[in-house]
């Protein structure tokens, strides 16, 4: 044990049946026991563990090239490629009471969900009191949760769930490319910060006045979009009746109109390698699977995340990423909310990975099982790449949101691509439709969103605790 920053840490170092591993080490900086040691049912006291996870990946294994721009990661000097992520756990303190499932929260731009989803929990990024434990029904069900950073662009902020990516060079020397995030203004102004939000300051203009950057606008998503002049905008932001410079902002002559999509773009560099984050889901379930001597120990692993993380799972299946660097299953079962029909900017040079899911993510192939684009009559599906006898178990979630008015084409989870038949369920995926609500769980009374009507009370996390009953029984 040694002391430092004023927290006791307990290095986890795994050794023996872990020399090919990937994750180098845990380090536990903080543990606590919840609410005083209170049981909760079958489950038993629990406790709650912060600290950080150390990964070591050979960027030549099989199941990493898929990961965009490994090979031009820094490298140790085993020739593998180092990266860490912060982590978080809730567990039974007495192992012999969990019930052997390795719960993931897949943390939704570093925000925990577990508890607030399935405890009906008042939401919290360090759950201490009762109202953040909810009706403890994932504790006394025995699961163990498990939080892993995986977001690159998660803001340093404490008890958020950060991930720390190598960045891409080439030989050393700087990469540059073009980014385009776009924004939609609630009311009309006439600076913007782009940057904040949905799209973070991960990436600043090489040249804030280079005459070829470009800004757009149209209305909606699908509209043609109407080019502005390079001299009507510029980076920074209005203060006081004064231009300060500002990387993150943007200000435009006569302003921004509310309602209408902009989009941006720029050069910038320094691209970080953001599919990692997948590596870091996939490697710390198979660790805390296949190695009885972690912090703690199950035998499955299953994961949920809804909209981003959602879209983010599906992205997860089709990279592969169920099945381990040594070609054992990692997850056995996923719960997909809202994610529709989308993928996301996850795995690609200057990834977005707060991007809300344009239409632009929601591409072929749609589908679990190989079927056949009609447009370009190519052949794919999203568990293309998981070896046969691995298939995760998957629950496909979505509300009214995700069919009418989000982009996300729920429908052809279950349609063919050309709408004209409906397509059974493969073995392994069952897809559940939630009638009458929206895109998040509805409380009672309604909530004033800014928009003409209130927001839609339908709760259906009691929908969402059953489903999760059934995944487990499945």
């Amino acid at each position: 044990m040694r002391i430092q920053n004023r927290w006791m840490v307990f290095a986890l170092v795994f050794a023996g049946s872990l020399a090919h591993a990937e994750v180098n080490r845990i380090e536990i900086s903080s543990r606590q026991d919840v609410l005083g040691g209170k049981p909760f049912g079958a489950g038993g006291a629990y406790e709650k563990l912060a600290g950080k996870v150390y990964f070591a990946v050979a960027p030549d294994n099989p199941h990493n090239r898929v990961i965009a721009d490994i090979d031009k990661a820094p490298r140790n000097a085993q020739g593998k490629v180092e990266f860490s992520a912060d982590l978080f756990i809730l567990k039974p303190k007495d192992p012999a009471r969990a019930n052997g499932v390795l719960f993931f929260d897949v943390v939704n731009r570093g925000n925990k969900a577990l508890l607030s989803t399935f405890n009906h929990a008042v939401g919290s990024s360090d759950p201490t009191s009762e109202a953040h434990f909810g009706n403890g029904l994932l504790m006394r069900e025995g699961y163990t949760l498990v939080m892993v950073g995986w977001q690159f662009d998660v803001p340093k902020q404490k008890d958020r769930i950060g991930f720390d990516a190598p960045v891409a060079t080439d030989n050393g020397r700087a990469i540059t490319g073009w980014v385009s995030p776009w924004f939609i203004p609630e009311k009309r102004t006439e600076s913007y910060d782009y940057a904040s939000g949905y799209f973070s300051p991960a990436y600043p203009p090489l040249e804030p006045n280079n005459p070829a950057y470009r800004l757009t606008e149209r209305e909606g998503l699908a509209a043609a979009p109407r080019l502005i002049p390079r001299e009507e905008w510029q980076f920074g932001r209005m203060e006081n009746g004064q231009m300060k410079f500002d990387a993150n902002w943007i200000t435009r002559k006569g302003g921004f109109r509310a309602g209408m999509t902009y989009q941006l773009t720029y050069e910038s560099k320094n691209p970080p390698v953001a599919g990692l984050g997948f590596a870091a889901i996939r490697d710390l379930a198979s660790a805390l699977k296949y190695n009885s001597d972690t912090v703690v120990h199950g035998r499955y692993a299953y994961t949920y995340g809804a909209s981003q993380t959602g879209r983010f799972q599906r992205h997860m299946i089709y990279d592969g990423f169920t099945t381990d660097e040594q070609g054992r299953q990692a997850i056995d079962a996923m719960f997909i909310q809202t994610g529709g029909t989308s993928n996301g900017s996850f795995n690609e040079r200057f990834a977005q990975p707060n991007e809300l899911g344009s239409f632009t993510q929601t591409k072929f192939p749609i589908r679990y099982e190989v079927t056949t684009d009609p447009i370009t009559g190519k052949r794919d599906g999203l568990g293309a790449h998981v070896p046969a006898g691995q298939d995760p178990k998957i629950f496909l979630v979505d509300t009214g949101s995700e069919y009418w008015d989000r982009g996300r084409v729920a429908a052809l989870r279950h349609l063919s691509m050309d709408g004209a038949e409906d397509l059974p369920d493969p073995p392994n995926v069952r897809v559940y439709f939630l009638a009458g609500t929206q895109h998040g769980s509805g409380s009672w009374p309604p909530r004033e969103n800014g928009g003409q009507l209130r927001s839609n009370p339908n709760d259906y996390r009691w929908v969402q605790a059953a489903l999760l009953m059934s995944l487990d029984a499945w």
